[in-house]
């Protein structure tokens, strides 16, 4: 008897420059976890994802290798990392949301991956919903819903008023994917587990052994696949303070030879009554966990008798200080940072 990898599953950050990500953990469903012990499947989590190892009591005879129904794996994405929403470029609203992450999404750059992009984002977020009263209360009354699993199997199909009386199966004890149809509208939801923190979302592996060849037993065998997460980008504030009687002038932030564009310089006050220049990139820079290069602040010192032209070396930003700001409904990130001179 050996066991042999059915699938594994692994996290990616843009931010690392490895790419390897250590800020999320997994727990199996209920459902998943009786499916482990039915079909001899054991996993292996690691710092940066998981492996599903199968038994092979002999070559060719296990359970997997001859399944006639559809089995499903869901694992929930739990995190380690409570700042890593600050460097990663995904929507917030945890509470509310989740990412639902699937096999059967068939991402057509890159089968590999779980998600519909090339990046964990916006078209992967889902809904948290505790009962069908939450989809009710978004949807007019007297309107018609469809709603379906994420196999298209249709679960109710009628008027939103009666959406109260179920849709006869019952998913508050095994969380799930569901889609609802209603007045030319398509909603996503996730029915949330109970009892876990720190949700970040869900991942659900198929494997189908009948009609889906891109999902059956041999296409899943060895499959190596992935999360990629994008780092986010956020413009660079400096607020320049400085300690002297002089004057300040013709600032300028360079990126090697190249100038970077920023904001016209402001003077400002500080709260403890220090002069300060407020400058900031206009571009949005992408968080790295190393930089190839650094910024460099060129300016102009006046004295009475010639003027003396200064350059210094700028911080990069602390991940754990990146903000938001709301420019005409829009939210933006950027980085803060004080320097003294």
């Amino acid at each position: 008897m050996k066991y042999e990898e059915l699938f594994a599953v692994s996290y990616h950050h843009e931010y690392y420059k490895s790419t390897r990500f250590r800020g999320f953990g997994m727990l199996a469903s209920h459902s998943t976890e009786r499916i482990l012990k039915s079909y001899g499947v054991i996993i292996k989590e690691s710092e940066t994802g998981f492996t599903a190892l199968f038994k092979e009591e002999k070559v060719g005879q296990s359970l997997l290798r001859n399944l006639k129904q559809r089995l499903q794996f869901r694992f929930f994405i739990v995190s380690r990392d409570r700042m890593w929403m600050n460097y990663s470029d995904i929507p917030g609203d945890l509470n509310d949301y989740g990412y639902w992450l699937t096999n059967m999404n068939d991402n057509p750059n890159d089968p590999t991956l779980l998600h519909k992009e090339e990046f964990l984002g916006q078209s992967d977020r889902v809904q948290f919903i505790s009962s069908l009263a939450d989809i009710q209360s978004q949807i007019a009354d007297d309107t018609s819903v469809l709603i379906e699993n994420m196999f298209g199997t249709v679960l109710f199909e009628g008027q939103s008023s009666e959406l109260n009386e179920g849709i006869g199966e019952d998913y508050s004890d095994e969380p799930g994917y569901l889609k609802a149809t209603a007045g030319g509208e398509v909603y996503e939801y996730y029915y949330k587990p109970r009892g876990i923190k720190q949700i970040i979302g869900m991942i659900d592996i198929v494997i189908n052994p009948s009609g889906d060849e891109n999902h059956n037993f041999n296409a899943i065998l060895n499959s190596q696949y992935k999360v990629n997460i994008n780092s986010r980008a956020t413009t660079w504030r400096y607020n320049l303070i400085n300690r002297d009687n002089y004057k300040y002038s013709d600032f300028k932030i360079y990126s090697g030879k190249d100038i970077v564009p920023t904001t016209a310089v402001e003077e400002k006050m500080m709260v403890n009554g220090d002069k300060a220049y407020y400058i900031e990139t206009t571009a949005p820079i992408q968080l790295k966990e190393r930089y190839s290069s650094y910024l460099e602040l060129e300016m102009i010192k006046v004295e009475s008798d010639r003027n003396v032209r200064k350059r210094i070396n700028l911080p990069v930003p602390d991940i754990n200080k990146v903000r938001m700001a709301k420019d005409a409904d829009v939210y933006r990130a950027y980085s803060e940072m004080y320097i003294y001179f």
